[in-house]
């Protein structure tokens, strides 16, 4: 073999062992690659699942609306100024229902909810759970009328809503980061009637109130935005009905009236709330 043989030979042995390296670094680079799209898949996984526990905070427009059914039975069967509601002398007032009126009121309020809770990543859907904090701006409505033609007594009758505490389950159907929802639960509420009765003339008005908490039901729907790992932005509708708050006072007669009469008197507060949302919350 010549000097150009030599030179071939070597210059195709270098080839070679160039092309093994390639090989090898191809082989490498793709193992690399496997390995980054590997982590990379985990990490996708990561960011899309819903498991984990958050806190948020939401702001919300509550329409509130109070339905009080009031009524009064005379004390008495005598039917004049002294006694409370009676549409005129000489009518028959004892023994029976004389007044019964119901008084309907609505308003838009605003409202701070503040949430804990947990969600659960099934296979193709997500659970959750979460307990809330309602400050609202108070609702107090007051209806107030003249109830009788002849003597001119006056009635008000007050209905007011004040702070409520909620814990929702939550199923939703995740499409990629967006997870539209339903919910439901259950929602205790501070609610507080009170009534307000006036003889004209005497000066002498008979007032009464009481408060309660009310538990009640909730149902919602809504849809959640995840736009990073760890913060969400949701927006809700949600409907919540109490129960019933019912006030009775038995007829009543001031020590200094002059003989006046207040009547036995019921009234029956009830309160439902309508509540649009928006709010963000944050996963660990």
């Amino acid at each position: 073999m010549g000097f150009f043989g030599l030179t071939l030979s070597l210059l195709i042995w270098r080839i070679k062992c160039l092309l093994i390296k390639f090989s090898l670094n191809g082989k490498i680079i793709k193992i690399l690659v496997t390995m980054l799209a590997f982590l990379f898949s985990i990490n996708v996984m990561a960011e899309n699942t819903w498991d984990g526990y958050f806190v948020g905070i939401s702001l919300g427009n509550d329409h509130v609306s109070s339905n009080q059914s009031y009524s009064h039975i005379k004390a008495s069967a005598v039917c004049d100024n002294n006694n409370y509601g009676s549409m005129g002398n000489g009518v028959g007032c004892g023994g029976t229902e004389d007044y019964q009126k119901n008084y309907s009121n609505s308003n838009d309020k605003f409202s701070a909810i503040f949430r804990a809770g947990r969600y659960w990543q099934q296979e193709s859907y997500v659970i959750g759970l979460s307990a809330e904090y309602a400050k609202n701006s108070t609702f107090d409505e007051m209806n107030a009328e003249v109830i009788t033609s002849a003597f001119g007594d006056t009635l008000s009758v007050t209905a007011k809503r004040k702070d409520n505490v909620s814990v929702f389950g939550l199923v939703g159907y995740p499409v990629n980061d967006f997870l539209p929802f339903i919910m439901a639960g259950i929602s205790n509420a501070e609610v507080r009637a009170s009534t307000i009765q006036d003889i004209a003339g005497y000066n002498l008005s008979r007032s009464f109130d009481e408060s309660d908490r009310l538990w009640g039901y909730s149902l919602g729907a809504g849809l959640k935005w995840r736009f990073s790992r760890n913060l969400i932005v949701s927006g809700e509708y949600i409907y919540s009905d109490y129960e019933s708050f019912k006030i009775n006072a038995t007829s009543y007669a001031p020590p200094t009236g002059g003989g006046i009469n207040y009547p036995s008197t019921s009234i029956d507060t009830n309160v439902d709330i309508k509540t649009f949302r928006v709010g963000f919350e944050y996963q660990f």
